[in-house]
């Protein structure tokens, strides 16, 4: 909580200080996770990207999710292949009608995907649409969380810079529908 304070003030040096105890002291990685989103969002608010990043990744390794950090043109390739696959044939409502994820663990993975997905960007284009993809996949495996519709703007984005007008405007319907469905 005093982390947390702290970085509504500004003083990201307290930041540091206070979430390093509770990473040192905390018992497993789920322990740690709040507090890495208070470390990842700290780097981020001070234009320290490639820091926010190498935190989340570190933190998803203790949750053993293994995520390249340079990932190259042929894996942004597969990703966007393996989400246009995944996504064939599954209508909107389908995929507004995923279950709703409930194991903490599966949130977390979700959450941190989803929060490095803009630091990624500014670090490495391809790790933004790799996490993407990944979140995606979850979404598909296990359900919906709160941060599955920024999945689907990021993917929407994605297909329209590569033309398909048509597909982007659609998964960003999807993304508003989803979107409200966890904020109401």
């Amino acid at each position: 909580m005093r982390s947390e304070a702290s970085f509504l003030q500004g003083a990201y040096g307290r930041v540091a200080e206070l979430t390093q105890l509770v990473v040192d002291n905390a018992l497993t990685p789920m322990d740690r996770v709040n507090t890495y989103q208070i470390i990842i969002d700290s780097h981020v608010a001070q234009k320290q990207y490639r820091e926010a990043v190498d935190r989340g990744l570190e933190i998803l390794r203790a949750l053993n999710v293994k995520v390249n950090s340079a990932p190259s043109q042929l894996s942004v390739i597969q990703a966007i292949v393996k989400i246009k696959l995944s996504l064939r044939g599954r209508s909107h409502q389908n995929l507004l009608e995923l279950p709703q994820v409930t194991d903490p663990e599966k949130i977390a993975v979700q959450q941190l995907f989803s929060v490095l997905v803009m630091p990624a960007f500014y670090v490495c284009q391809e790790l933004s649409v790799v996490l993407t993809g990944l979140g995606l996949q979850r979404t598909l495996q296990d359900g919906n969380t709160i941060w599955t519709a920024s999945f689907y703007v990021t993917y929407s984005t994605i297909v329209t810079l590569t033309g398909d007008l048509e597909q982007g405007y659609q998964v960003g319907e999807l993304a508003l529908k989803l979107s409200e469905r966890f904020t109401h």
